[in-house]
Parts: structure tokens; C-alpha cells; sequence
């Protein structure tokens, strides 16, 4: 913590007062959750400084390859744009201001030593260094921007490379279906593979006309637009395509294991209870 601010959420540091009143009170109450390991006091961790522990994200030795990459598809995924009365989730107020949240400091990240490794279910590793991915072809993308602690902001113009583009550079195992997101200061979040690969999803190196600032993320941010802003990961280093879904860090300290904003998907505690709607529409 540093200059009054909170330090939460890998989706976005904002000072508590620049949130309206209901806003702080979720803000507050965030910070701890009841979750399947029991009670976890964030906000404490936070305050003393507390860091997730880092992913290891070493450099690749894997030979340069670029192929299709196999897609992965979720028939509950929805990754759509939201245009008509429903554009804003439940929930949510919009807003021109753009807060920044983060877990721990923003870390100082060198271009000349960035690398953005592609590895665990696949053939072979990849890893692309700065100018091998500032090679790819640009993508832009207008998307709006929800945050769970209840903002949003509209038509946020991203710059950058289709994580389509990127994934292609290797070739996944055939039991590969979901993927963690890993980053430098240690910040993780897990993904199906069929929303990373969604056409709206970005690694975004750029916000309007400007390189993307160290805060939001910078130099290099995941955008996945039809989730939680959580999900889109800032200062990606990393990659992993794994054979099963795996809680990252916010999953693992009581955030949905999933975020779709839509359907208001804030906190694991939901999962048991979606689950159990489930069973019983099933059941009759």
C-alpha cells in the first residue's frame, strides 16, 4: 500500500474516496472472503505487503515455430458485444474515470529483457521477445470494461495482438482446455481456453494513441471483454495451457472461478449454488 491507495484486483490503485459510498463498502468487503479454504483476511496480507508468489516463468529454449493454433470451444462461452438495453452488466454503474487496482506494486518491467513464454500442454514451448511479438500483425479493439468491484467504462480503445495470433506460435496438446495467465510481479488467472481464444480477445500493448501505461498494465495486458476485468491480466509474462481448470490467484482467495458479468459471477461461494440451480433444472 503506497500513497493511500488500495492495492487490489490484477484487472486494474484507486484511493477508497474516489468510489461513490456503496462502492467503498463493496470495496471493503471484498477484501476478506469466506471461501473453500476457510476465511482469508485480504485485506491484512495487503496492508503488510503480502505478494502472491511468483509463477515461475523462465526463458523457453523451444525452436521457433508458428502454427494454428487448435481452437477450443465452450458452448457456454458468450463472447458477443452487448449493444442494446443489456450493454451494462447488473450491477454496474459507468463511469469516464479509470481506477487502477492492483495486487502489490506495479512492477518495472524491461523491454529489452520482456518475454511472453507459451508453454506447459504443448508440443513444444515458444517464447517471444519484445520485437518478435511487435512483428505480429496489430489488431484494435473497442470494448467496454467491467470491473467487479462494480465500474465500468465504455468503448475503450485497445491496440495490440490478437491472442489468437500469439497462441498460434504453438500447438496445443490435444487435452489442453484451459489456460493461467502468468505475470510479472506474480499475479495469475485461469481462463478457458475457448474464452482466450475468443475474436475480441487482446494482448494489448496500447490504450487510445499511447503505449499502455505501467498501471493498467503495461507494457502488455490481456483484454477479454466479455469477463471481469480481473480476468484481463496486466504485465503478462506468460502462458499456460493446462489439461484441467486451475484457480489463479483472485480464484483462489474467493472470486469466481469464471467472471461473467452478465450473470453477476463476483465470488466463488456462487459455484456451489449455480451448481446446485443446475442439478435441480436437470432433475425437473
Amino acid at each position: 500500500m503506497r500513497g493511500g491507495s488500495v492495492s487490489i484486483f490484477g484487472g486494474l490503485v484507486t484511493r477508497p474516496a474516489d468510489l461513490p459510498d456503496g462502492d467503498r463498502e463493496l470495496l471493503i468487503k471484498t477484501l476478506t472472503f469466506d471461501n473453500r479454504r476457510g476465511t482469508t483476511a485480504l485485506q491484512a496480507k495487503l496492508t503488510a505487503g503480502a505478494r502472491p508468489m511468483r509463477a515461475g516463468c523462465l526463458r523457453s529454449q523451444a525452436r521457433d515455430v508458428h502454427r494454428p493454433c487448435r481452437r477450443v470451444f465452450s458452448a457456454a462461452m458468450n463472447d458477443a458485444p452487448h449493444r442494446g438495453d443489456d450493454r451494462v452488466p447488473p450491477g454496474q454503474y459507468v463511469t469516464k474515470k479509470w481506477p487502477v487496482l492492483s495486487v502489490g506494486d506495479t512492477p518495472a518491467v524491461d523491454l529489452a529483457a520482456f518475454e511472453l513464454r507459451l508453454f506447459g500442454r504443448v508440443e513444444a514451448e515458444h517464447t517471444f521477445d519484445w520485437e518478435a511479438l511487435q512483428a505480429l500483425p496489430r489488431r484494435e479493439v473497442v470494448a467496454d470494461f467491467h470491473c467487479v468491484t462494480r465500474f465500468s467504462t465504455l468503448d475503450n480503445p485497445w491496440s495490440g495482438f490478437s491472442t489468437r495470433d500469439v497462441l498460434a506460435a504453438v500447438q496445443p496438446a490435444k487435452d489442453a482446455t484451459h489456460a493461467m495467465l502468468h505475470c510479472y510481479g506474480g499475479y495469475t488467472t485461469n481462463l478457458p481456453l475457448a474464452d482466450l481464444l475468443s475474436e475480441h480477445a487482446l494482448f494489448a500493448d496500447r490504450h487510445g494513441d499511447e503505449p499502455l501505461a505501467p498501471d493498467h498494465g503495461g507494457p502488455l495486458r490481456l483484454v477479454v471483454p466479455h469477463l471481469y476485468a480481473w480476468k484481463s491480466a496486466k504485465w503478462i509474462s506468460g502462458v499456460e495451457f493446462l489439461s484441467a481448470d486451475e484457480r489463479g490467484f483472485w480464484e483462489e482467495n474467493g472470486y469466481h472461478i469464471y467472471g461473467d458479468p452478465w450473470t453477476e459471477q463476483r465470488f466463488s461461494s456462487q459455484e456451489t449454488r449455480q451448481a446446485w440451480q443446475v442439478r435441480r433444472a436437470v432433475q425437473g
